[in-house]
This record gives C-alpha cells, sequence and structure tokens, in this order.
C-alpha cells in the first residue's frame, strides 16, 4: 500500500512527532511511504546562517528527498510563505496554488501521484487533497493548532479540508470536540504512543550527570513550558536534580542562574533519550497556563513510562480523563512541588513498573493497525 503523510514538521529535526513515528511503522510493516511537510520558501533564506536545519530542509528540497527511518521525506517550495498568502486573500488557496507545483512533481518523482491513502495532520497543506481523488484521506489533528500558533486563519483551512476528508482521528478529547464544533460527528480518539522498540532496547552507558535523585523534562522549552512551575519545585526541592533536555532561549535559562541544581543540557538527540532517561528517576510535564496545552497528547508520557519513569505533570483535562495510576497531577505550582516530593518519598520500584506496565499497551506499532482498520472501514 501506498501512504503518504502531509504533516507539519519535517523528519531529521530536533523533535520527533507522530507522523515521524506512524510513517516509520507503516514502512516497517512493508508499506510504501512518503513523509511530506511544509514547503521551503524565499522568506526562510534569512534562517539559514542562524537555524541549521532550515539548511537541511533546503538541500532536502534541492535533492527532492532524503530517506529517513525507510521512509522518503520530501520538502516542497513555495514563492509565497503562508502569513503572507494569508495577508492577501484566502491563505489555502494562494499558498496551496504556489506550493502545488513543487510538492506534485516531487510526488510524480517518487512514483506517489496516486497514494492508496492520505494522512494529513497539516491543515495548511490541505490544498494537495483535490489532487488524490482516489486516496482514502483522514485528517489526524494533533493539537488544537489555531490556538498554538495564535491564527485563526487555520480554522478555515480546516473547514476546507473536511469536506473531502473520509475519516478523522484525534489525538486527544479537546481536539476532538474542536472537530465537533467544526461539524464533524464521528472521530476516533487515539492519543499518541511510544516507540517501544526503541525505548527497551538501546545501548546504556553511564553518562556524568548531576546527583540522584534526578527529575527530567524532555521536549520543547518554549510558551508552553511551565517555567514557574519548574521554578517552584527547585527551589524547594534543592536536593533534587532537575535536568531539562530541549533547545531553549538564553532568558529563560537567566531566569534559573541562582539555582545550582537545574541543569540545561540543550537538545538530545533522539537516539541518545532512552539511555539518558534511564539514568532518572522521575519525569517532568510542567505546563504554561496557555490554551494550547489543553489539547496536547504528550509525546513524552509514555516515552517516560517504556523507561519506568513515574510522571509528575501540570493537570489538563485530558491527562485528567486518562487517569493514568503513574501520573501525578497538579494544578498549581504549589501542588506541582508537593507531588514532586510525594513521589520522591513513595516506593518508586511499584511506579515504575506500572508506568512501564503502561507503556506496553500504547505502541505506534499497535496504533498504526489502528489506523488501518479504521481507514479499512470507510
Amino acid at each position: 500500500m501506498k501512504i503518504l503523510f502531509l504533516s507539519h514538521t519535517a523528519a531529521g529535526g530536533e523533535f520527533v512527532v507522530g507522523s515521524h513515528q506512524l510513517s516509520k511503522q507503516f514502512a516497517l510493516q512493508g508499506h510504501e511511504v512518503v513523509h511530506l511537510s511544509p514547503p521551503v520558501t524565499p522568506a526562510h533564506l534569512t534562517l539559514l546562517q542562524k537555524t541549521p536545519f532550515e539548511r537541511v530542509r533546503f538541500k532536502r528540497w534541492m535533492k527532492a528527498g532524503d530517506v529517513i527511518n525507510h521512509v522518503t521525506d520530501i520538502i516542497p517550495f513555495s514563492l509565497i510563505p503562508w502569513g503572507i498568502a494569508t495577508r492577501l486573500g484566502s491563505g489555502s488557496d494562494i499558498f496551496g496554488y504556489f506550493l502545488k507545483f513543487s510538492a506534485l512533481r516531487q510526488l510524480r518523482k517518487h512514483q506517489f501521484s496516486n497514494p492508496d491513502v492520505v494522512l494529513i495532520d497539516e491543515p495548511r497543506l490541505g490544498y494537495l487533497l483535490k489532487y488524490f481523488p482516489k486516496s482514502k484521506i483522514v485528517y489526524r489533528p494533533t493539537d488544537i493548532y489555531h490556538e498554538i500558533r495564535n491564527d485563526p486563519s487555520i480554522v478555515d483551512a480546516e473547514k476546507g479540508l473536511i469536506s473531502q476528508v473520509h475519516g478523522f482521528i484525534a489525538t486527544s478529547e479537546p481536539v476532538r470536540q474542536h472537530l465537533n464544533r467544526l461539524g464533524v460527528d464521528e472521530v476516533l480518539l487515539l492519543q499518541n504512543g511510544v516507540d517501544l522498540d526503541h525505548y527497551l532496547n538501546f545501548t546504556k552507558s553511564k553518562l556524568d550527570l548531576p546527583p540522584e535523585p534526578r527529575a527530567i523534562y524532555a521536549g520543547a522549552l518554549d510558551h508552553r513550558f511551565g517555567f514557574d512551575v519548574l521554578k517552584s519545585a527547585a527551589t524547594k526541592h534543592q536536593k533534587i536534580s532537575f535536568l531539562l533536555a530541549g533547545p531553549v532561549e538564553e532568558k529563560y535559562k537567566a531566569a534559573f542562574s541562582d539555582l545550582a541544581n537545574v541543569h540545561f543540557l540543550g537538545h538530545v538527540q533522539y537516539k541518545a533519550l532512552p539511555n539518558l532517561l534511564s539514568q532518572c528517576q522521575i519525569g517532568l510535564l510542567p505546563m504554561s497556563d496557555h490554551p494550547s496545552n489543553l489539547g496536547r497528547s504528550p509525546m513524552k508520557l509514555f516515552e517516560y513510562a517504556a523507561v519506568g519513569l513515574p510522571v509528575v505533570s501540570t493537570s489538563t483535562p485530558e491527562l485528567e480523563r486518562r487517569s493514568l495510576p503513574f501520573v501525578f497531577l497538579a494544578e498549581n505550582a504549589q501542588i506541582f512541588t508537593d507531588k514532586l516530593g510525594d513521589v520522591c518519598n513513595a516506593d518508586i520500584k511499584i511506579l515504575a513498573q506500572q508506568a512501564r506496565d503502561n507503556a506496553k499497551h500504547e505502541s505506534w506499532a499497535s496504533k498504526t493497525i489502528t489506523i488501518l482498520n479504521y481507514i479499512y472501514s470507510k
């Protein structure tokens, strides 16, 4: 089967997202898979010097694709970025018009003009759907995008693709409710998973890390991260080493200069994460009060769990709904601090086993089977 992903994030960068995981699993199962993400544009030229991955994206466009984890990852080109297109009029139509020439040409090069299945999680690429009239198309939003990007035009893009889609998959209950508000009645709820093989079968090597106990956060350190929550916990628990793995702006780091127990590790490659996580005792998910956090299905949740880390997290309606025994939820910074202390005083071995047991049922491989069964039913 030929499966095309129209994704919001190119593969091979700092973050591994759900479309990367699913495309890899489909490829391992013997399907032909192409992963296409938003285009490079002339506006991106200004980022080439300070953003290394932009150089990678331009090179990938010029090469008409790279193979990553058995998946052909392609980057198209467009003369106009989304932001300018939306200011000129109908963003989806203008953006899509300039995008289609490069995108369709690259798909033809890889003999992917007529995929059997299209899985789209980037509504800004919805213009391309009209060129796949024989494909089964599934929209799989992973967040409430207009809130993350502070861009109401994303909602218009979503409305524009709904009539072309055969099925809908939401990664969280708030995302499903968002689709309901757009007029979609039937939505499969399928939360993000974990690559069990990656997190269970890795080369162990001792790392030079601060003293135990170690509490770790791995992921984006941006406006969705609860810096105030983390600082409150680190101030109270001076004997805990707090490790923050991910790219971060200097202004955020400066706020922790007086805390010797907070350690910024910078970007940690995905292949190195299991070894790092395995040498910690607690996983952290402190989130800010940004409304986009309400729709999250945190990727790190079951990645932490797979290596046996109980999780202390800011509470969200989605995580409350799941009611996971290894996840300790906190409504505010003070309760987060208290919960962290509770976990440190608990029997970590019991919590670790609960975490591993839950992760076993959340593999990306099993989710691809669920998705295929869903597609066959359409």
